[in-house]
């Protein structure tokens, strides 16, 4: 064989699987032809060759495209669009230069996502390490039902290091639900898209590989300037999508590397672990917000008016000699732009006096009894009442009383006034009509008409034994299970707060689902109410608990499957804030590391 016979045969070796079934008559009938790539398509077309090899030409994406897939990164819900069976690993790694330490911090963020959605199975984990300041790894896994939590939390700024691998339930069993609720807890989760214009400096350089293993192609990036340089790698399968990306920025001070791989298909594999210690599911109770019915209130005649609106409770304005469209005569009083109603002959400062406020404004907030007969009483704490205090109303046998006592113009007037002098909030006069008119009650301030218990029962403002709770499940839940495997307890914990409640004694339980606790002797019976909204026989979000009595108990939920109180939950992760705010954190802990100590 000749010189260029064994060239020829070298570089078919190099470039085709298939030269190895070439022998050399079949390569001496290719010395009359051109090998080469004759797709005008691929990247090292050759316009004179006359024979083409199997795998002989590489077909590399342009500039543009490389760029393109790099800027529409996909979500995994996206991905999953595509193919049931995806996921991506994004591995952020810095060291920048803090100047509230005076110190280079090394910070690290993973944020690794799998989902097999035809094994109703998925995986995400959450890395985030500073330093020695603070170091959290939490991982879920859940197929099916079955849940597994993996999380180990370190550094300075952790109170009580520790490692956790557990396993909880989800008997609704939607995996995308616990990767939505972990993702939105990670530090990537407060990364947003610029709009600004992401052009490359035309001084970067570009080259490109090929691979024909998987006819894979890659585009390489460079740009040096002056101590900053940036590097970036992106490489693209053979549809011409994102496999990856690697990019490294470092501005002569602060070094950024970027990781960032997708996986599709067999690269997908996702095993969970059904013989660890079970954990309860976490459950919130968000207490019902008050929305208070309004009205249009006059604080000087102490009424509501039957404006209905917000707009026309505040339209309310005083005109003197107004020439009115509407009266034969010039118009002096109280005057409503937004309804045209005119109130004549009212003076300034009730027509001043209208404000849109809750329905029962400056209503009595104390009922108390006499022999049985109710007592509306009307409270003016930090206020002021004096008896024939208004000069408007000479000789009136009657208290005069304002909201505050710098201001000029009385509020209202009450036959019956007590005063109360409290050292922990404001002074108060409490005062009410329900007496009627005497001259004997120029002295009333001194009065226990209304510190008189109701009905002759000892009234204690401290006391919370009859104290009513309800909350409703949040929205935010994310693991279900049956009403049937949870019970309400009601815990005597001592005067002392504590901590954990199986400190606490248990003075009555009962299932969840039945709306009665007893004690075990049957002396006490304790009655609350748990509202199956939905009617899914699930503890879920929307359902509702409320408690009638709690007589100074403490009230905890407890898990029969996982032998747990549902505040113990294992599931609740470590706090991971957004990257912006984590540094900022981070900064403020550590200028009070920095600060001198003294000893006192």
């Amino acid at each position: 064989m000749n010189r260029t016979i064994v060239v020829l045969a070298s570089l078919l070796i190099v470039t085709t699987p298939l030269a190895g079934c070439l022998d050399e008559v079949t390569l001496e009938e290719l010395i009359d032809d051109i090998v080469g790539c004759m797709d005008n398509e691929a990247q090292n077309y050759d316009e004179n060759a006359t024979t083409e090899l199997v795998g002989n030409c590489i077909y590399t994406a342009s500039m543009a495209q490389f760029m393109e897939a790099l800027d529409e990164q996909m979500s995994i819900d996206e991905m999953l669009n595509q193919i049931p069976r995806a996921g991506y690993s994004n591995i952020i790694s810095t060291t920048q230069f803090s100047e509230d330490l005076n110190q280079m911090l090394d910070i690290t963020i993973e944020e690794h996502v799998m989902v097999d959605l035809e094994n109703n199975s998925a995986m995400v984990r959450i890395v985030l390490s500073v330093d020695s300041m603070i170091s959290t790894d939490y991982q879920v896994i859940q197929v099916g039902e079955v849940v597994n939590i993996h999380s180990i939390s370190s550094g300075i700024i952790i109170e009580e290091p520790e490692s956790v691998s557990v396993q909880t339930r989800d008997s609704d069993g939607s995996v995308m639900d616990m990767v939505h609720s972990v993702l939105s807890g990670s530090p990537m989760s407060d990364d947003s898209d610029d709009d600004d214009d992401d052009d490359l400096p035309e001084n970067m350089s570009a080259s490109f590989t090929y691979d024909s293993t998987d006819d894979s192609q890659t585009m390489h990036l460079t740009l040096a300037e002056n101590d900053s340089s940036i590097s970036l790698s992106v490489t693209l399968d053979e549809n011409k999508e994102l496999m990856s990306y690697q990019m490294y920025i470092d501005d002569g001070t602060n070094q950024t590397t970027t990781m960032y791989t997708v996986m599709w298909g067999d690269a997908v594999v996702i095993d969970v672990d059904t013989t660890l210690p079970k954990t309860s599911i976490p459950i919130w109770l968000v207490a019902e917000e008050y929305e208070p019915e309004m009205a249009c209130g006059n604080h000087y005649g102490d009424y509501f008016s039957d404006d209905v609106n917000e707009d026309s409770c505040n339209s309310w304005i005083y005109l003197e000699d107004y020439d009115s469209p509407q009266s034969d005569e010039p118009f002096t009083g109280c005057y409503n732009s937004y309804t045209h109603i005119q109130l004549e002959g009212m003076s300034e400062i009730e027509c001043d006096s209208y404000e849109w406020t809750e329905l029962y404004y400056d209503e009595p907030d104390d009922d108390h009894h006499d022999e049985g007969n109710h007592i509306s009483w009307n409270s003016y704490y930090g206020g002021y009442c004096e008896w024939e205090g208004n000069p408007d109303d000479v000789g009136e046998e009657r208290w005069s009383c304002k909201e505050d006592a710098s201001l000029s113009d009385w509020d209202n007037w009450w036959y019956y006034c007590e005063y109360y002098d409290s050292d922990h909030d404001d002074d108060a006069w409490h005062c009410t009509d329900d007496f009627g008119q005497s001259e004997d009650f120029e002295h009333s301030a001194d009065g226990d008409e209304w510190s008189e218990p109701d009905d002759g029962e000892d009234e204690d403002e401290d006391d919370n034994s009859a104290s009513i709770e309800s909350g409703t499940v949040a929205d935010n839940m994310t693991y279900t299970a049956p009403i049937s495997d949870f019970e309400l307890r009601f815990l005597d914990c001592g005067d002392e707060d504590i901590d954990d409640l199986n400190d606490c004694t248990v003075m009555a339980s009962g299932p969840l689902a039945s709306g009665t606790a007893n004690s075990s002797d049957g002396f006490l019976q304790m009655t609350f109410t748990y509202d199956d909204v939905d009617t899914d026989g699930m503890i879920s979000a929307g359902d509702t608990l409320s408690l009638n009595d709690t007589m100074g108990l403490h009230v905890g939920i407890y898990d029969l499957w996982a032998s747990e109180y549902t505040n113990d939950s294992k599931v609740v992760g470590p706090s991971l804030p957004g990257f912006g705010s984590l540094l900022a954190t981070i900064s403020l802990l550590g200028a009070a590391f920095l600060l001198p100590r003294r000893d006192d």
